[in-house]
């Protein structure tokens, strides 16, 4: 069995000055001994608001960073964690993770966390409030036999 599906979503720093237009995708396949292998990804694309419009925040040489984990549970309550951190250049991150595990009812979950870019304090080397994009709202349920 072989499921292949994505959530998506619109994050905003806590002034709207600054967002992501994230996605949480998920791939399973079935291994030759029954097991799976579930392969979580995420995709973000960075945007800054300035005047009357919003612009690629392509401007990562002040430093940018994406983190986060990505959480398998399954319908039982144990969980799996994938860690990722990761600098980026221009304005896209990605992150993937893959988990191996049983048949069941699983929910797929993403806590990422976007910080730098155009609102940058660039001379204390600090992020402002405006530069932090958090994207915690993505849920993909998948149920393997």
């Amino acid at each position: 069995m072989r499921i292949n599906t994505c959530d998506r979503g619109t994050f905003y720093s806590f002034d709207k000055w600054s967002k992501g237009n994230a996605r949480l995708c998920v791939n399973t396949w079935q291994r030759a001994d029954g097991s799976y292998a579930v392969e979580a990804s995420f995709y973000a694309d960075f945007y800054y608001y300035w005047g009357a419009a919003w612009y690629s925040d392509g401007t990562c040489n002040f430093g940018c960073t994406m983190g986060g984990h990505f959480t398998l549970e399954k319908n039982d309550g144990s969980r799996m964690y994938g860690w990722f951190s990761d600098s980026l250049n221009g304005n896209a991150g990605w992150a993937g993770h893959t988990f191996n595990v049983g048949s069941g009812r699983y929910q797929l979950t993403a806590g990422v966390r976007k910080e730098g870019g155009y609102w940058r304090n660039q001379g204390s080397g600090e992020y402002s409030a405006s530069s932090v994009v958090p994207m915690n709202d993505l849920k993909i349920t998948i149920d393997l036999p």
